[in-house]
């Protein structure tokens, strides 16, 4: 697979939670792109009945299984755009087989506008809201959901219209990742939800594992990576290598994390002779990761994904796309 085509062949795949705009501005996304559109809930509706019946007969637990099977078979098409259920991606199963093949994006607004949208007092007839304050419902959901989506690079649907939204979208998944090589060799990118491909744009086409620390653990499924160590106890790098020296030959070890998950990565991997991309967690770790990259030789692959350095709240959400430009221009000061 060509670096390009890692990305632009990839589903389009809008979380967020209910109210935030996830149907409405999907399909004027899917027109945008010339793409077919997909629900996951409507697809879960055609076939096993309305949500809350399901909820009401089989419990949550069940509607969530049916939400992983619907997940599975949706990462297996190519050039969608696919709308999901609020908890879909918060599930590590169905994050990780969708960010396998897609670009995840999730939309956010304030709990208010998010009660007004589904119609107030009075429109409230969803199962998870259920009961005598719905809005503080949400409020609690949204808290408990924060750091889930909040792996996501985000989109808030409060200052802008559903169609400019759409369109702001559809203009960057159609632009390519920002690339340049760095000062040893390795390839750097920078992008927004491309995390899941961070392997094939650094050149591999094998099986994938992640690497993450303790505070960069949500980022794990959206590696779209097999399976995922976590970087602690007493000898992190040891067991790291027992774990990693397990792997087939051709695996890429994507790492997410600061400074010493990634140097503990890059030593575990190229001691059992595997690649390694860094995927730095927060602005300090990008810093890392380029100096990581460019002191080891051959150099390694860094691959910035702008949802590592959004704030998960929907009031403090930068732009993405202010957001990339300033990162390229710092990563361009930082190569010269």
């Amino acid at each position: 697979m060509k670096p390009a085509q890692a990305v632009t062949n990839r589903n389009l795949v809008l979380t967020g939670f209910m109210g935030t705009g996830k149907t409405t501005i999907g399909k004027m996304l899917a027109s945008e792109l010339g793409w077919p559109f997909v629900d996951s809930d409507a697809v879960i509706v055609h076939r096993f009945g309305p949500v809350e019946e399901i909820f009401d007969a089989h419990g949550e637990d069940h509607f969530r299984s049916l939400e992983r099977e619907v997940a599975k078979e949706l990462a297996e098409t190519t050039g969608h755009v696919i709308a999901t259920g609020g908890a879909l991606v918060l599930d590590p199963q169905s994050a990780a087989v969708l960010n396998a093949t897609g670009r995840t994006f999730c939309l956010v607004a304030r709990p208010e506008t998010i009660f007004k949208r589904l119609g107030g007092e009075a429109g409230q007839k969803r199962p998870l809201l259920a009961g005598p304050d719905p809005e503080g419902r949400i409020r609690q959901l949204l808290e408990s959901r924060s750091a889930g989506y909040g792996a996501f690079p985000q989109f808030s649907t409060e200052t802008s219209t559903m169609a400019n939204v759409a369109r702001e979208l559809a203009s960057l998944v159609s632009t390519e990742p920002e690339y340049m090589i760095g000062p040893n060799g390795g390839s750097w990118w920078v992008g927004a939800g491309v995390m899941g491909a961070a392997a094939q744009l650094s050149g591999c086409d094998g099986p994938v594992v992640a690497v993450v620390s303790e505070s960069s653990r949500r980022y794990g499924p959206v590696t779209g990576a097999t399976k995922i160590f976590e970087v602690g106890g007493p000898k992190p790098l040891d067991s790291l290598r027992r774990e990693l020296d397990q792997c087939e030959e051709g695996t890429a070890v994507v790492v997410v994390g600061g400074s010493q998950a990634m140097s503990l990565g890059v030593l575990a991997a190229e001691s059992v002779g595997l690649q390694t991309v860094l995927c730095p967690a927060g602005v300090d770790a990008v810093d890392d990761a380029i100096e990581l990259g460019a002191a080891t030789a051959p150099g390694h692959s860094v691959v910035i994904d702008l949802a590592t350095l959004q704030s998960g709240n929907p009031a403090w959400v930068e732009p993405l796309p202010e957001l990339w430009a300033n990162l390229s221009t710092k990563l361009a000061e930082l190569a010269s």
